[in-house]
């Protein structure tokens, strides 16, 4: 079976295997999602954040028919309920992004229920959704980290994990990619004629990005050491861990740890590994329209943040030198 399709109907026993302890509406619900091809991480939260929204106004109760009755004060108070929760002891402070996921996964349970006739009522249109602070300066990688975090690669890795790790980090560099569309790459993906990769995005959309001959050379590298070194399939995930099993996002994460420390005092994430492509991009005056084509983005917008962040960063430059001017 192919690796992502697994991937997917894998998430999909987990959401079902939750839905068979809830009221049905639920279950209708989900069918709906799927209609609306969204992703099924994004199905999952928003039947987790309906459920403890139903648990909260019907005291921990599973109530097929709870929507009936809820007013716009309880869906204002069960928000409110939700800024801090105790965990493990201590009061945790919940962020206001997931407030407002929150918030908004209500409204799309309650724009289901009144699309398929189940009630009139919708509370949400009167409560104000949750305000999310503006997304602070974006944060990236200079040239001189870059290599360092490849310098820390060479000096960390191991023989046989050195051109997977490598490869990892410079396709992030490279193209921009998310790591939840880098752990879904599976061999076949890549065609080397083409230079190209198909990649499953946000929402499960499939896009194609491309390579250049030195990125070319990494990954052919890297699959003649999965052949020798590890005990897979020639097809399948394209990265896999030393237990030859696809690598996760959270592996993703762990290896990153290892190779940034000494690097930088910044907190860089995968994330931010796309933030650097991004900038590393307009530094060399790509134009923004292609900058949004090669990420995948959108909204223009989006990429205007990180074109944003390169002109403060100029003009940092400009006014250190004029000050030596006197």
């Amino acid at each position: 079976m192919n690796g992502r399709l697994e991937s997917e109907l894998n998430k999909q026993k987990v959401i079902k295997a939750k839905l068979k302890k809830l009221p049905p509406i639920f279950t209708e619900f989900y069918s709906y999602m799927e209609e609306d091809d969204r992703s099924y991480n994004t199905i999952e939260h928003y039947i987790d954040y309906n459920v403890e929204f139903m648990e909260y106004i019907t005291g921990g109760k599973k109530d097929d028919e709870y929507y009936k009755n809820v007013t716009q004060s309880n869906v204002r108070q069960f928000i409110s309920s939700q800024r801090t929760k105790e965990k493990e002891g201590e009061i945790v402070r919940t962020g206001d992004s997931i407030l407002a996921t929150k918030w908004s996964a209500i409204k799309k349970f309650f724009v289901f229920l009144n699309d398929l006739g189940f009630t009139d009522n919708n509370p949400v249109e009167g409560a104000k959704r949750p305000k999310v602070k503006a997304k602070g300066e974006v944060t990236f990688l200079e040239e001189d980290e870059i290599s360092k975090l490849f310098a820390n690669i060479k000096e960390k890795s191991t023989e046989r994990l050195f051109n997977r790790d490598l490869c990892i980090f410079s396709l992030f560099i490279s193209t921009g990619l998310r790591k939840s569309a880098l752990v879904q790459i599976n061999v076949e993906d890549v065609n080397f004629k083409t230079n190209t990769i198909t990649v499953i995005e946000k929402g499960r959309k499939e896009r194609t990005i491309g390579f250049g001959e030195n990125m070319k050379q990494l990954l052919l590298n890297w699959l003649q050491d999965r052949r020798d070194y590890f005990d897979v399939d020639e097809m399948g995930p394209l990265f896999v861990s030393q237990w030859n099993n696809r690598m996760s996002p959270k592996n993703v994460e762990l290896l990153l740890k290892k190779y940034i420390e000494g690097v930088t005092d910044k907190h860089i994430t995968p994330h931010k590994l796309r933030a650097t492509a991004a900038t590393q991009m307009g530094a060399h005056d790509v134009p923004v329209q292609v900058i949004k084509e090669i990420l995948g983005h959108n909204n223009v917008n989006t990429t205007m943040r990180y074109v944003a962040a390169l002109d403060k960063q100029k003009q940092e430059a400009v006014n250190i030198l004029d000050s030596i001017v006197k």
